[in-house]
């Protein structure tokens, strides 16, 4: 088994007018997207997240436990 670790950072210009619109849109096409593809694998740490605009607000890392 392992950990999966999110991390939004919703400081940024992108989350003003919808924060858990784009929150929810990074989710969907981000994180589902690359998980159904096998993007993100057991050990991976810190693998960033970008928001509409194209900043880095976030990261995704698997720990084994």
């Amino acid at each position: 088994m392992a950990t999966v670790t999110i991390v939004i950072h919703t400081d940024n210009a992108a989350f003003e007018n919808d924060p858990w619109g784009e929150v929810a849109s990074i989710l969907e096409k981000q994180v589902a997207r690359d998980m159904r593809n096998e993007y993100y694998y057991v050990g991976c740490v810190n693998v960033g997240l970008i928001d509409v605009m194209g900043n880095v607000c976030g990261k995704v890392s698997i720990q084994d436990e």
